[in-house]
């Protein structure tokens, strides 16, 4: 039995990795916009290898081995208001993974694990939601994804007339 959003959140993650090849391709054509060779000033070979340098560190980032890019998502609930009285906003969704990845319009598609915002995909209960409406957990299988679970605890289920859901799906 396949989870009926199984495909469009694997489509999801093939996304997201197309995201981070374009990224890849990005910083390492980066190299072809300093010259190479001897010549040149001292200031201008110092400027070539630093630059050589953040685009060699900035690549290795990038590689993340056989591990996976994403592992979870988090659906927050609306917000009427926001902090000190400024316009709230609606439902959103994150996708949490090893490192930020964002589309050539530079919008988020994946958030890195440590920012603010994936706080609550570690921290998020039944007794405190955290503004938390949907939490999932993907089994990693690269770049395929082997399985979803679904955590609702507490919280409104999406799938489910249960106060309470968990739904594993391989």
């Amino acid at each position: 039995m396949q989870h009926p959003e199984f495909e469009s959140e694997q489509a999801y993650i093939d996304h997201a990795h197309a995201c981070l090849d374009a990224t890849r391709a990005e910083v390492a054509a980066m190299r072809s916009e300093v010259e190479d060779g001897r010549g040149g000033t001292h200031q201008n070979r110092f400027e070539r290898d630093v630059m050589w340098d953040r685009v060699d560190s900035r690549l290795r980032q990038l590689d993340l081995g056989e591990m996976s890019l994403v592992f979870g998502r988090i659906d927050t609930e609306a917000v009427t208001e926001g902090p000190s009285g400024t316009e709230g906003h609606g439902p959103e969704t994150f996708y949490v993974g090893r490192l930020a990845v964002s589309d050539s319009a530079r919008e988020p598609v994946v958030v890195d694990w440590r920012a603010p915002v994936a706080e609550t995909f570690y921290r998020a209960t039944g007794v405190d939601p955290m503004g938390l409406r949907r939490r999932r957990h993907f089994a990693p299988a690269e770049p395929r994804c082997s399985a979803l679970t679904t955590s609702c605890s507490g919280l409104r289920p999406m799938h489910s007339t249960k106060a309470a859901c968990r739904v594993t799906v391989h």
